[in-house]
């Protein structure tokens, strides 16, 4: 995880530098050493899935893409998304694994 957040400030330091983010929010300037990361990360970060969700139904169900077993009912139900669909999304929770 601290390796994670290195690389997604590295990644967004051009952005930074460009003015397109202005601060960085979490875990934020003041964290900056191996050990203070590991400690935001433990004690701080969300203890859920904060992306890529696909609901998961009984048979029947049109909102359902997922059965019981984890299985895709159909493609069709899929759609092709990419971080530049999340332009208003804050951080790079989405961004960064499309990236």
């Amino acid at each position: 995880m601290v390796e994670g957040v290195k690389f997604v400030r590295k990644l967004a330091a051009p952005l930074r530098e460009a003015g397109l983010i202005v601060e960085e929010e979490a875990p934020g300037d003041a964290v900056q050493t191996d050990e203070q990361i590991r400690d935001f990360v433990r004690y701080q970060s969300w203890g859920h899935h904060a992306s890529c969700t696909c609901a998961i139904g009984k048979d029947g169900d049109p909102m359902a893409v997922l059965d019981g077993n984890f299985k895709v009912r159909a493609r069709r139900a899929l759609g092709w998304w990419t971080h530049r669909h999340f332009p208003e999304f804050r951080d790079f929770s989405l961004s960064a694994p499309c990236i």
